[in-house]
């Protein structure tokens, strides 16, 4: 991708909830991805984790990549890297596959972006979002394991949309225009 960073119409938003940090030992449970206002989860408890991977990447097939940005909170240290180990444990990784998972031209990070100071995604949320969510991602695996799936389904709403907001609120702070032109140089030389 050339030029400045992409608006919303260019932008995914992506993260994912597993049952826990090992993906050795742990599953994950939903997928999810914000486009355009409109969130799309695959569950586990629907499609199983196969079924999840694969929708994953039958929508990122779909994509315009080369138009499109991947936005995610800790994606690049964990939900890709995690995903590239699941998707080995089931036999599923494939030369397609790992080409969406580790060639996408354009993610954003917003936590390596925000300073790579760990905080958690909901720190960050609560303090430039409106959006509120009493559940925390360390409550999922509990809700899992008590089919709680309606509780794990409104938590993931809230949190893609407290991630749009948040992806929102860093385009308008100074250091990310900045960003940008510098951005705009590279591109030109």
């Amino acid at each position: 991708m050339s030029g400045p960073l992409p608006d919303l119409k260019g932008v995914f938003f992506f993260d994912m909830e597993t049952e826990g940090l090992n993906p050795h030992k742990h599953r994950i449970i939903t997928i999810q991805v914000r486009h355009r206002g409109s969130t799309e989860v695959w569950k586990e408890w629907q499609l199983g984790e196969a079924g999840c991977l694969d929708s994953l990447f039958v929508f990122l097939d779909r994509a315009d990549w080369n138009a499109c940005s991947l936005v995610g909170y800790n994606v690049l240290r964990f939900d890709i890297p995690f995903v590239d180990v699941r998707l080995r444990a089931l036999g599923l990784m494939n030369e397609r596959a790992w080409h969406l998972l580790h060639t996408w031209p354009h993610v954003i990070d917003l936590y390596q972006l925000l300073g790579d100071y760990y905080l958690k995604a909901r720190q960050w949320y609560s303090s430039v979002t409106p959006v509120a969510n009493a559940v925390t991602n360390s409550d999922v695996p509990g809700l899992y394991a008590r089919r709680q799936y309606g509780a794990i389904e409104g938590y993931v709403e809230r949190e893609m949309e407290a991630m749009e907001f948040l992806f929102e609120d860093v385009k308008q702070e100074r250091f990310y225009s900045e960003l940008v032109k510098l951005r705009e140089i590279a591109v030109k030389e």
